[in-house]
């Protein structure tokens, strides 16, 4: 339960990030990039977040 807990706060953290990130402006490619060196995870990680948000 731990782990799952840990999972989900760190997917709000970067959902987060990357809402906070379009809202100044910044690119998909920067997004991506600034997201993975934060938060220590994969680019397909930062890409499955990113795309549904897309309008």
């Amino acid at each position: 339960m731990c782990l799952a807990m840990e999972n989900k706060s760190k997917k709000d953290q970067v959902t987060g990030a990357i809402e906070a990130y379009r809202d100044c402006g910044t690119s998909d490619e920067d997004i991506i990039e600034r997201v993975i060196k934060k938060f220590n995870v994969t680019k397909e990680y930062v890409l499955a977040l990113l795309t549904p948000q897309k309008v």
